[in-house]
């Protein structure tokens, strides 16, 4: 969930990965869990939430904790809280698609 504005990608790998998206990229990859990473979110501009799905009869209702409490939600598409993250920040999401993708070769990671 947008929780602010994020810094640039080159920052956020110095701070964070020694300077290096191989180490961001094994992580990320990897699945690990890691404490740092809620500091990663917040520097990004992001949030960490719980989310909730009930699908009682094939109705789904979309559920968000917060403040300790499950908030309704109305969404028609999983990423839509996202969007006017997106929007206004295409350029940082643009700069990490293309260091991720330029070390993509059919399906496998180069992380040298």
């Amino acid at each position: 969930m947008p929780d602010g504005q994020p810094i640039a990608l080159q920052p956020l790998l110095n701070k964070y990965y020694k300077g290096r998206i191989d180490d961001l990229m094994f992580l990320a990859s990897a699945g690990f869990f890691e404490t740092r990473d809620a500091n990663v979110m917040d520097d990004l501009g992001l949030a960490y939430r719980t989310f909730r799905v009930d699908n009682p009869k094939g109705a789904a209702k979309y559920f968000a904790l917060k403040d300790d409490m499950w908030r309704p939600l109305s969404l028609t598409v999983p990423w839509q809280p996202l969007q006017p993250y997106f929007d206004e920040n295409s350029s940082l999401i643009n700069e990490i698609v293309s260091a991720i993708g330029s070390r993509m070769h059919a399906g496998f990671h180069d992380m040298s």
